[in-house]
């Protein structure tokens, strides 16, 4: 377990104190959890069980970040390079029982990579610390994300808990109860640290550096443009997207990189400064928690779906200065229920603001109707107002696709309305 300890300590700022609590000290085997290792040359065999509350080896964690979980065989193993790799998901749950999993979507990702081996220990050092509040059980989901090595002889010692766990082998859709759960080390931080402590961090560009601390806030600072990064899985902190609830990009950027912040699913506030003039594609995507943006002034450009799937995005403040949004950029965002466009914009792609069914009030500043597309405004509410400068009324009304909405009214009708 020391290198759980090591590893850590070297992110770690802060003064800590470290402990590890063992749960159970039966040595009854089982094969199907932490997970069936006959399966383990299969991906997507899983189980979920639950550690109870009650549990002294439990409870002993409250409060406090959980950095590691180790495993028990009951026979030496010796997988190395081919030992598959696991993902672990934790939550804390209410219930005592499990009947049929959890959705997976719930849980928080704390570790996915290739456990280390050591006899008959596999111990995984999580990526990212799970805070345990203590005020309800805890349930953790273990899954083969990539497959390994057929291991028919190993079994993990467990201890029976009625309806403890549910699990399923390989890629079958059939969920089995089990009455146990498997004997495990945790290790947690003591003392847990708070922002004075950095999980993480690196570079992101030339002269431009981040850091993650233990209150889950992303850091970009430095001077000049963030990396354009490839995919959801391309940026450093990639590991972490699940965990953070804050991005604060530093004064002295100007740009933000592509997928930079795709798929953090708990980001819930942004800061960007007005130096930026440039956000990447797919750069806040599926940031299914954000609930508002103000894009600076100095973007001329919202590229292509930027903000897809900003499910609960409900205030946008565009730049003063735009000119162009690109296909896509607020597709899916279905808590958008108004938005602005200033009158420096000249043309909206196609479905920009697709999928956005409450989106019933549209305010358009620019003179001459925008170039949109057929698939713009699909399956946005067309019924709903679209306010334009008073001159311009009779030019959307005509204008090709704008001509869709039914409601079309002088921008001076909302101050006179007010």
């Amino acid at each position: 377990m020391k290198k759980i300890f090591t590893l850590f300590v070297t992110l770690c700022i802060a003064a800590v104190t470290w402990a590890e609590t063992t749960t159970f000290d039966g040595t009854a085997t089982t094969k199907y959890v932490p997970f069936n290792a006959s399966y383990a040359d299969q991906a997507g065999t899983k189980s979920q069980f639950i550690y109870l509350q009650e549990n002294s080896a439990i409870s002993v964690m409250e409060g406090k970040s959980i950095t590691g979980i180790t495993f028990y065989a009951n026979t030496s193993f010796t997988w190395g390079d081919n030992a598959p790799y696991l993902r672990i998901k934790m939550k804390e749950y209410p219930g005592s029982t499990l009947t049929s999993f959890e959705s997976s979507d719930a849980l928080t990702t704390v570790f996915d990579d290739k456990p280390e081996t050591n006899g008959k220990e596999l111990t995984c050092i999580f990526n990212m610390p799970f805070v345990y509040s203590g005020t309800a059980n805890l349930l953790v989901e273990v899954e083969v994300s990539i497959p390994g090595t057929y291991q028919s002889s190993v079994s993990f010692y467990a201890a029976s808990q009625t309806s403890g766990a549910c699990y399923k082998q390989g890629t079958s859709s059939t969920v089995s109860k089990a009455n146990y759960v498997p004997k495990a080390t945790f290790t947690f931080v003591e003392d847990t640290p708070q922002g004075d402590c950095t999980l993480a961090s690196g570079t992101c560009g030339n002269g431009v550096t981040w850091e993650l601390t233990c209150d889950n806030v992303l850091t970009i600072s430095g001077s000049g443009a963030m990396t354009d990064y490839e995919s959801i899985d391309d940026s450093p902190w990639s590991t972490y997207r699940e965990q953070i609830v804050s991005v604060v990009v530093g004064s002295g950027i100007t740009s933000i990189g592509a997928y930079a912040f795709c798929g953090f699913t708990n980001l819930t506030s942004v800061e960007i400064p007005d130096n930026v003039t440039s956000i990447g594609e797919f750069a806040f995507e599926e940031c299914s928690k954000l609930p508002s943006i103000t894009i600076p002034d100095n973007v001329t450009v919202i590229k292509g779906n930027t903000f897809t799937a900003c499910v609960e995005l409900t205030t946008v403040n565009l730049p003063s200065r735009l000119e162009t949004i690109e296909e896509f950029a607020f597709q899916n965002c279905r808590a958008l229920a108004s938005i602005t466009l200033p009158a420096t914009v000249t043309s909206i792609g196609r479905y920009v603001f697709a999928i956005t069914p409450k989106l019933t009030s549209i305010t358009c500043y620019a003179v001459t109707p925008p170039t949109i597309t057929e698939g713009t405004f699909i399956s946005a509410n067309q019924s709903g107002q679209l306010y334009v400068p008073s001159s311009s009324v009779a030019a959307y009304q005509e204008a090709e696709y704008w001509s869709s909405f039914t409601n079309i009214r002088a921008i001076s009708f909302v101050v006179a309305s007010g």
